[in-house]
């Protein structure tokens, strides 16, 4: 089982690759104020859950197809349809 932040953290990567279609993991530790090696090991289990998500090695960022978790951006996407926002 994931930590709270650790689970926010994975949000804000599927909020992050939903929105701009790419992630880096700099954009992880800027955020959240945590290591590179924290950031990886995000990325890491996000690619477990989501075998959509390629690496880049000549740009050095993460794509994804299409997002798995039920993310920030997908609730607000929910609540939006319903008449909750």
């Amino acid at each position: 089982m994931s930590s709270w932040a650790a689970e926010k953290r994975l949000d804000f990567i599927d909020d992050v690759l939903a929105g701009n279609g790419v992630i880096r993991r700099r954009e992880i530790c800027e955020y959240f104020g945590v290591t590179m090696a924290v950031a990886s090991g995000d990325m890491q289990v996000y690619a477990r859950q989501n075998p959509t998500l390629r690496y880049c090695r000549s740009s050095k960022y993460y794509g994804a197809a299409r997002s798995v978790r039920n993310s920030t951006a997908a609730r607000r996407a929910a609540w939006a349809v319903i008449g909750g926002v």
